[in-house]
């Protein structure tokens, strides 16, 4: 979370596991507005949005990592969609 210097709520900018240290940032900050019953919903709707950004960005990224035959999978996998897969699960 960012804390924001005049006092105000915080945005949330990603999450870390609890086991490990898995981080999974997100590419849009939520900021935290109302109350938990609210941004609760908001929270989770945000970590479907982002984690379906984060799919068709290692989808991409795979494309161009691995080639037609294959041959950077294990690099791909490592760099890209690793520490998402580890958080989502």
């Amino acid at each position: 979370m960012d804390e924001k210097e005049d006092g105000g709520r915080p945005d949330i900018t990603g999450i870390v596991t609890c086991v490990g240290q898995e981080e999974f940032d997100f590419d849009e900050k939520l900021n935290v507005v109302g109350k938990v019953e609210c941004y609760m919903q908001d929270f989770i709707d945000h970590i479907i949005k982002m984690t379906k950004l984060t799919i068709e960005h290692t989808h991409k990224l795979r494309i161009q990592m691995c080639g037609p035959g294959g041959e950077g999978i294990n690099t791909w996998y490592k760099q890209a969609i690793a520490g998402p897969t580890i958080v989502v699960n």
